[in-house]
């Protein structure tokens, strides 16, 4: 494999009880690892948690190669991944449904690259699909990584409340 610098790849949802923190690993095209656990903040959690979380979270994504870990790229492991994801999390989180649980969820990508932290905002498109269809770069927010804890959670939740909803 080349030395391609794809970045270190995040993706936080937030519904109205909490913030769920996924790794993204993989080679151009990124899912969530499932050798990381998906971190679960109160919603209520701190700025400086929230900001230490995602620092966490960018620490443990991967470069995987798809020539050579062709698994880890699997439709059918990556759906049986997620399915027991939302299956805990209901039971955990005491959901009462995946409708409760997705409704009113926003998301964004966060990718850490050349000393940047790069956090994109989402349009909730479907129950479970955001996109970034509507949004350019300007609704993006940059911060260099050597940004504090404590700034980086207030950045998390300004970008998150740039999210937009049409379900």
């Amino acid at each position: 494999m080349f030395d391609y610098d794809s970045g270190d790849n995040v993706s936080i949802r937030v519904n109205e009880r909490f913030y769920f923190i996924f790794v993204l690993s993989g080679y151009h095209f990124f899912v969530r690892d499932n050798e990381t656990p998906v971190y679960c903040l109160e919603k209520d959690t701190t700025e400086e948690k929230l900001g230490e979380m995602l620092k966490l979270a960018l620490s443990q994504c991967r470069i995987i190669d798809p020539y050579e870990n062709s698994d880890f790229f699997d439709r059918k492991r990556i759906d049986e991944d997620y399915k027991e994801w939302v299956g805990d999390v209901l039971i955990k989180c005491k959901f009462k449904s995946i409708k409760s649980l997705f409704l009113n969820m926003m998301s964004c990508s966060i990718k850490r690259i050349n000393g940047n932290i790069i956090l994109q905002p989402s349009l909730h498109k479907k129950l479970k699909d955001w996109t970034r269809d509507g949004y350019s770069d300007d609704d993006d927010i940059i911060l260099p990584d050597t940004v504090t804890n404590t700034e980086l959670g207030k950045a998390i939740k300004e970008v998150l409340s740039r999210c937009r909803s049409v379900i």
